[in-house]
Parts: C-alpha cells; structure tokens; sequence
C-alpha cells in the first residue's frame, strides 16, 4: 500500500483488479468485518448484495488458498471475512522490519516505501482511507524511522546513508520538516 497498490506472490490477474486490491487491501488493515461493512467502505455510493458477494467470490478464487489448503479469504462462524496470515501488506513487513532496529532490517523496511499510502488513489476508490488510522499512523512513522536511521549515519559520518534514508522517509511524507 506504499504507493501505486499492486499485489505480489500470485500470477493470477483478476478481471477489476483495481477493485479487488482495494478490497484485499482493506481487509487486511481492517481485520474481521461483516460483508454489509466492507461493501459500505469499499462502494459507499451502493452495490447489490448480489455484486457485492459475486465480487467477494472472485476475490476469494484470485486470492487462493494458503500452504495449508484453507481459503485465504474466508468467513467466519460470526459471519465476518478475513484474510490468512501470509496475506500481508507492505506496511505490515515495514513495521515488522523497523521495529527489530537492525540496520539491515530498517534498511529493508526504507525500501518498501515507494511512495504515499495508496498514491494514485483512482476516481471513486480508497474513500475509506481517510477514515483508517494507518492513514495518520504511516506518515508519522515512516518519517521518525526515516529520521533515526538517517541520524545515526550521520553520526557515523555516513552521509550517503543519510541522504538515502531521508529520501524513503520522504518518498512517503513529503511534507516532513525533519527530514527535510
């Protein structure tokens, strides 16, 4: 979700993938919800149950099933969808990587960020960013990530480093008055 949203580790294009990322992307920063709240953030101008479970459908059969043979979109006894665990966003790999704090990790973690949280957004899509707390959370952090590593090569006297480790941080948060 670093950027353009794209998908990785499936072959498999789904006819309006556009709109099953969105979906998938969803679902992964929001965890266990009903179909009936999916659809209202992801079609908040209306769809049909009808569409809306056809389109689920569709997503379930591109996502696939995990090493284990489960559905990695599946609904649970409490009728909420939800992802496998190895459906996983960049910005999941990033905190992962930056919070371990080895160089090599935040280093890894600079490079997934490719650019604003779902930048281009397309007309009528992610309206429900806005409302997802990784929306404040991932501009902030990115930059304070971007900040430490970029201080400590210029403690180190590795400016190279803490130019590159700026540049990431604002390749997410333009606007960061530190990194600047």
């Amino acid at each position: 979700i670093f950027g353009e949203p794209a998908v990785d580790g499936t072959d498999r294009l789904l006819p309006g993938t556009p709109l099953a990322l969105e979906i998938a992307g969803f679902l992964a920063l929001s965890g266990g919800v009903t179909p009936r709240a999916l659809a209202a953030s992801v079609w908040p101008y209306g769809v049909t149950a009808a569409e809306r479970d056809a389109t689920l459908a569709r997503v379930g059969d591109w996502l696939g099933t995990d090493a284990d043979g489960n559905a990695r979109l599946r609904l649970d006894g409490d009728g909420r969808l939800h992802l496998s665990d190895d459906v996983q966003l960049d910005w999941h790999l990033f905190v992962a990587l930056a919070e371990r704090g080895d160089e090599s990790d935040v280093l890894r973690a600079l490079e997934l960020a490719r650019g604003p949280l779902l930048e281009p957004h397309l007309p009528r899509r992610y309206t429900w960013v806005a409302r997802d707390p990784v929306a404040h959370e991932m501009p902030a952090f990115v930059a304070d990530v971007a900040h430490r590593a970029a201080a400590g090569y210029l403690a180190a006297g590795r400016l190279d480093g803490a130019i590159a480790a700026a540049r990431a941080g604002l390749r997410v948060e333009p606007a960061s008055g530190v990194l600047w």
